[in-house]
Order: C-alpha cells, then sequence, then structure tokens
C-alpha cells in the first residue's frame, strides 16, 4: 500500500529532523522523546491499518495482497 509507504517515510523525516537539531534539542529532551514516541505509535497504527485492510481484502474477495506490493517493512 503506497500510503504505508509514505507513513514510514514520514517516520523517517521527523527522525532525520530530531537528530539534525540534536545539539538545540538537549533543553527539550523530554518534548523529543514524547515526539519520537508519538510518531513510532503513529506509524506502528498505519502499519496494523494496512494488515487490517489487506485481511479484509482476503477476506472479502480471497486475493492475497499482502505481499503483491513492493514493502519496506523491517
Amino acid at each position: 500500500m503506497h500510503e504505508d509507504a509514505a507513513i514510514d517515510a514520514l517516520y523517517s523525516e521527523i527522525v532525520r529532523q530530531v537528530v539534525a537539531g540534536g545539539s538545540s534539542a538537549a533543553s527539550h529532551l523530554a518534548a523529543v522523546l514524547d515526539l519520537l514516541s508519538v510518531a513510532k505509535n503513529l506509524e506502528r497504527i498505519a502499519d496494523h491499518a494496512t494488515n487490517i485492510a489487506e485481511d479484509v481484502v482476503f477476506l472479502r474477495t480471497g486475493a492475497i495482497v499482502r505481499h503483491s506490493h513492493n514493502d519496506a517493512r523491517a
């Protein structure tokens, strides 16, 4: 699913921005950690939603779409 890849890319961008601003973020460490936690949890929610959608497609049509797209899941 293309939307899942977009969410994964957004999460990666958030992590890159946090790392890039690391020296200035030292005074806001708790907020930065909260931001990373929220971003990771939203990324996981997107993964779960994708899995549910794939299961629904299978239950409705019998088509296995889980492996029919190029996915960079870890």
